[in-house]
């Protein structure tokens, strides 16, 4: 059994071959992605299916939390697992190419914050904006 199989099994959710492809797209992808490159990316396999759909199994994987949105003020959503350990990303200002960041603030910024605001922190996302060697 696969390891999309078996996730999706842990969910209740039903082993589709657009739901598989999806996830291990995901699983692969060096950075989070948008819904128009999961629809090529199963355009150019076997799997037929159309945007809605990957909307719709987007946004159940979203609701089981399999998947997280990610926002780059550039009007659209992007996905990424959230199995994926913890990590931020740097995106081009030129380019627009985006690159997954493994670095996360430490426990005493986290705090620092939590005693300036009184805020509880549930979770992060920090966005690190530049050139990129090829834009440079």
């Amino acid at each position: 059994m696969q390891k999309q199989d078996y996730l999706l099994k842990q969910h209740k959710l039903k082993v589709t071959n657009s739901r598989v492809a999806i996830l291990k797209y995901l699983e692969d992808a060096v950075s989070p992605v948008d819904s128009l490159a999961i629809k090529k990316h199963l355009d150019k396999s076997t799997i037929t299916t159309n945007r809605a759909t990957v909307f719709r199994i987007l946004n159940i994987f979203i609701r089981e939390g399999i998947v997280k949105t990610v926002q780059f003020n550039e009007g659209k959503s992007r996905y990424e697992l959230t199995s994926k350990p913890e990590h931020h990303h740097i995106v081009c200002t030129i380019c627009g190419d985006i690159k997954d960041v493994n670095v996360c603030i430490n426990k005493e910024m986290e705090n620092t914050i939590v005693n300036e605001t009184g805020y509880r922190i549930n979770r992060h996302m920090l966005e690190f904006t530049g050139t990129c060697p090829r834009c440079s």
